[in-house]
């Protein structure tokens, strides 16, 4: 039954990504954990085949006496953050941040690309992410505060031109974004999974494992797309809340 599940999941990628309309029926309980449960495993296969890559480079590293294979696989572990910054940055803000920049253009909406294009310039581009603002600025500091506010008021700034721009070419842009659905659909996960780089200490090295240490984000950016674009941004947000929320409490409650 599950297996025959997971085929219809496989169908339905292929279908919405060709034209057929979206489910806008509340999702259930069960089937919401269902996509949980296959998230991990399709997660779960992504992290399985990296780290027998890593495992099977590892010996070739210590032939050349250098350890940047392992160095590049615990590197992305370490950050200092508090319980609390943990939970509030990894469980909510960014999950609905990274939802509303990577999976929101899915479909055409004006202010959701819009959105997408300022919440990616103010997460990605300025030195103001949501860790920097929520974590670490110094509110007390006069000079990043004027960082933080005039990133904010160019983030702003983009929001209104972009919702502009598509409005005076909504005919234009809309039907260049019908016909680039799978451009887009793999686009916006390549991104989401090549920014996870920058969780880890980059080297020119560690480079060349790029694609294997993104696999695993690049996997579940499908998988987050594929709900999005069936249910609604809702669902995803909530199926990104409650993978990072299992994940983090795992290693909160047995990780030292």
């Amino acid at each position: 039954m599950q297996r025959i599940k997971f085929i219809s999941v496989i169908c339905d990628c292929k279908g919405l990504l060709t034209g057929s309309p979206r489910n806008t029926s509340p999702v259930k309980v069960q089937t919401l954990f269902f996509y949980l449960f296959l998230l991990f495993v399709v997660k779960g296969t992504g992290l399985f085949v990296k780290f027998i890559i890593l495992f099977c480079l590892n010996p070739l590293a210590q032939v050349l006496k250098d350890t940047w294979v392992m160095e590049f696989v615990f590197k992305e572990h370490s950050f200092s953050y508090t319980t609390v910054d943990a939970i509030l940055l990894g469980i909510f803000l960014a999950p609905v941040a990274e939802e509303f920049i990577f999976r929101g253009p899915l479909v055409w909406s004006k202010k959701m690309i819009s959105l997408s294009f300022s919440l990616f310039f103010l997460h990605i581009f300025s030195n103001t992410s949501i860790n920097f603002i929520v974590s670490r600025c110094d509110w007390q500091n006069l000079e990043q505060v004027k960082v933080v506010i005039i990133n904010v008021v160019i983030s702003i700034l983009i929001y209104c031109v972009s919702f502009v721009c598509l409005s005076v070419f909504e005919h234009e842009f809309a039907g260049m974004h019908s016909r680039s659905k799978k451009f887009i659909f793999f686009l916006s996960s390549t991104i989401f999974a090549g920014l996870h780089l920058l969780n880890s200490d980059i080297t020119f090295y560690s480079l060349f494992l790029a694609p294997v240490f993104v696999l695993p984000f690049f996997l579940s950016g499908i998988f987050f797309s594929y709900v999005r674009i069936k249910y609604g941004l809702k669902y995803s947000i909530l199926l990104h809340i409650l993978s990072n929320g299992v994940v983090i409490t795992i290693s909160l409650c047995f990780l030292p």
